[in-house]
């Protein structure tokens, strides 16, 4: 954990693709130098029941988008982006300090006289990585509760019981994905994976047929 030379991090795929888990097509991998066993599948966790990548990517995402995770959100902000970013002195106590390369005009390559050294240290920049500018430079407010952050659109969510789909539209083409909704004040607009556009049209008074 304390290697200068060793950044480990979780790669997005680790959360949506499990497919990156599985040797699908059967590739051959060569085997393993001290045992001979042949190299397949990535070897997960005895509680995914048997490898289940699926279950272990689901797993994982259920976990990054908890309501736990969401409450330390600001301060992997801090961390990357934010105040304990630099100084070096904040860094360090943070433990959120890395080589002097990578951070954003640590060094003034075109200043480098000797061309040797110049390619050196374009070398370590390019393979070790950099880190990201500093966007913040006081704490970064931490994100409130779900309960705040999930508005309805609805004035009086008690009232509503149904929302009628017009009958010129087909159920077949409502079963795919959503891809984005939109709402204002009466009305609500559904994107859907086929590129259905349904709009719902909602009365603000109640006309009888249960809608608010």
């Amino acid at each position: 954990l304390r290697s200068m030379s060793d950044v480990k991090e979780l790669v997005p795929e680790f959360y949506c693709f499990p497919e990156i888990f599985l040797n699908s097509n059967d590739l051959p991998l060569g085997s393993l130098q001290d045992g001979g066993i042949k190299i397949n599948d990535v070897t997960l966790p005895p509680w995914t029941q048997k490898g289940n990548a699926h279950m272990f990517v689901n797993t994982l995402r259920k976990a990054l988008e908890s309501e736990i995770v969401s409450k330390q959100l600001h301060q992997w902000i801090d961390l990357v982006f934010g105040c304990k970013q630099s100084p070096e002195s904040v860094a360090a106590s943070a433990n959120n300090l890395f080589y002097y390369l990578t951070y954003e005009g640590a060094v003034d390559i075109n200043s480098i006289p000797d061309l040797t050294q110049r390619e050196a240290t374009e070398a370590q920049i390019a393979h070790f990585g950099q880190t990201p500018s500093q966007l913040f430079a006081e704490p970064h407010p931490s994100r409130k509760p779900s309960e705040f952050c999930q508005v309805s659109c609805f004035r009086d969510m008690k009232r509503l019981k149904m929302i009628m789909i017009p009958q010129h539209v087909s159920l077949g083409l409502l079963n795919g994905p959503v891809l984005s909704v939109l709402s204002s004040k009466d009305s609500i607009v559904v994107v859907h994976a086929g590129l259905t556009v349904v709009k719902y049209t909602v009365s603000l008074v109640p006309d009888g047929s249960g809608l608010p």
